[in-house]
């Protein structure tokens, strides 16, 4: 039952933060949340115990300074000039589609030197700190 799991996994998270702050035993409270929550993810039997699974984990994650930022802001890093990268990047699209490789190429390579890595896939050009 994933509401009697969630239970657990918050008395186990509660224990160990009362427990003089153990970080250790409370992490490691998290990556048994972490592993049932994907279990529940890929099953999805239940969405709504599902939500309140995740939200357990995340208020718990939070409370250890984890997960304050969504994954691509994260990775974004602290970007100066976004709006200069997605410039560059728009540009390097538009080679791309004129078939400027030597173009888009140069781009490419223009923000790897700024530290900036491009991932293409079929939605689109997603880009991160490198």
């Amino acid at each position: 039952d994933s509401d009697s799991a969630n239970g657990a996994l918050l008395e186990s998270f509660c224990q160990a933060m009362n427990d003089d702050f153990n970080t250790a035993e409370a992490v490691a409270a998290l990556f048994d949340g972490c592993r049932d929550l994907n279990k529940a993810l890929d099953d999805d039997a239940d969405h709504q115990a599902t939500q309140q699974q995740a939200a357990s984990f995340i208020a718990m994650a939070n409370m250890l300074g984890l997960l304050q930022q969504d994954a691509e802001t994260w990775f974004q890093g602290d970007a100066v000039d976004t709006v200069a990268i997605e410039a560059l990047i728009e540009a390097r699209v538009k080679a791309k589609q004129e078939r400027d490789f030597t173009q888009a190429d140069a781009i490419r390579d223009e923000l790897l030197g700024q530290g900036i890595v491009l991932e293409d896939s079929a939605t689109g050009t997603r880009w991160k700190k490198a």
